[in-house]
């Protein structure tokens, strides 16, 4: 009975597979949110660029900057 492993033994290895699951789940996430930002702002330039219609051409291209 004294020879036995503490409860907390047995928690260290479903804690370590839990953080790194987690962490490859973050990574994932932030690599989405980064490529849809990419994807959101060429679409703001783009649109900027080709809306000219009224506005100084250097003005748009400031705002765009």
């Amino acid at each position: 009975m004294w020879n036995e492993e503490p409860y907390s033994a047995n928690l260290i290895p479903v804690i370590f597979v839990f953080t790194f699951i987690y962490s490859i789940i973050l990574y994932a996430f932030s690599k989405v949110i980064e490529d849809n930002m990419l994807v959101l702002n060429c679409m703001i330039k783009t649109t900027c660029l080709r809306s000219d219609r009224g506005v100084i051409e250097e003005n748009v291209l400031y705002h765009c900057l």
